[in-house]
């Protein structure tokens, strides 16, 4: 019997992991097994031939809609439970038809944030069906804060992707058994490393001309995290107002970074951030022009800057592999 693979996601980079999770297993280059390795051994039982043999689906909501509706899919078609920042109520009856029909399945999640609730709770009517849950993780950031049900209780899925020791050192630190945690290299970073740079410029949206130097400003949403009770260790407001008032003397900060003649600072949201704690900019006077946009893919704004500028994410990690210059502040905007 074919088994099914059920991806379900919230956030833009647990999306962004189950997308290429998703290329990797459509691949059929020795250098693809390779690396599939790792997931055939996450996914236990299965083989790599019946994973790539294997039926898909795909759960969608909030942002990572946004993810899957930029990827070819050809025949397969996601289910979109709704783009809004809210989380989609499932009913008992639409969560037996994702788990109930005839087959062998496997739940396949990203490690949404400590507010994503839907995807916790899909892990939970998983468990109770005797389905094999496993996440990957997107980064090495709050790992054990994210192992949790709907009820806040302890939750382990059945294996977790991890890119690095850092995870699993997190794991044992807040007293869990890592034995869950397998090693395996970051599927996104992966994808990106191997698949060229495919994108649309975004100059002329943010109103850039020849002669001047774009910093694209990637934004996180530590606020709003910190708000949920996640310890956060950067002030993603304080740090752009660093940036604004360093570029004003020509640098990246105040003693580091590249000088810059003629800026203009685009500054990127993240999707699920409140906006409105940017409204500041519209107001402020400085002597180079600041753009709040969210054009294009995240690959099509990297492409199009000249110098990405933030704390370490996906989005700098991603602009690194695909060559563009990159600053991490070194700043994080707590005093």
């Amino acid at each position: 019997m074919t088994v099914e693979l059920v991806f379900a996601s919230r956030d833009p980079g647990s999306a962004n992991m189950l997308v290429s999770l998703l290329w990797i297993l459509e691949q059929t280059e020795d250098f693809i097994d390779n690396e599939l390795a790792g997931i055939v051994r996450a996914i236990e039982c299965y083989s790599s031939g019946e994973l790539r043999r294997s039926k898909k689906r795909i759960l969608a909501w909030g942002p990572a809609e946004r993810v899957w509706r930029r990827e070819k899919l050809g025949p397969l078609k996601p289910d979109f439970l709704g783009a809004e920042a809210s989380e989609p109520k499932l009913s008992p009856e639409e969560i037996s038809e994702i788990f109930d029909r005839d087959g062998d399945k496997v739940l396949i999640t990203g490690l949404d944030d400590v507010d994503g609730v839907t995807v916790r709770i899909l892990w939970e009517e998983a468990r109770k069906r005797g389905i094999p849950v496993v996440a990957l993780a997107d980064n090495d950031k709050n790992i054990a804060a994210r192992l949790f049900d709907s009820k806040k209780n302890v939750f382990l899925p059945d294996r977790l992707l991890v890119p690095s020791l850092a995870c699993i050192e997190d794991i044992e630190r807040n007293g869990l058994d890592s034995g869950f945690a397998v090693l395996c290299r970051n599927c996104h970073l992966f994808r990106m490393e191997v698949s060229p740079a495919i994108f649309k410029d975004c100059r002329k949206t943010w109103g850039a001309v020849s002669d001047e130097t774009v910093v694209l400003f990637v934004s996180l949403v530590g606020r709003e995290m910190s708000g949920f009770g996640r310890p956060v260790l950067f002030d993603e407001v304080v740090m752009l107002e660093k940036v604004v008032s360093a570029l004003d003397s020509g640098r990246i900060e105040e003693n580091s970074g590249p000088k810059i003649k003629k800026p203009r600072l685009v500054v990127r949201p993240h999707p699920r951030e409140n906006t409105e704690k940017f409204d500041w900019l519209t107001q402020h006077q400085c002597s180079f022009p600041i753009v709040l946009s969210d054009a294009g893919s995240p690959t099509d704004a990297i492409m199009s800057a000249d110098i990405v500028v933030g704390v370490p994410c996906a989005m700098l990690e991603e602009a690194q592999v695909r060559g563009q210059t990159v600053h991490f502040l070194t700043s994080n905007g707590i005093d």
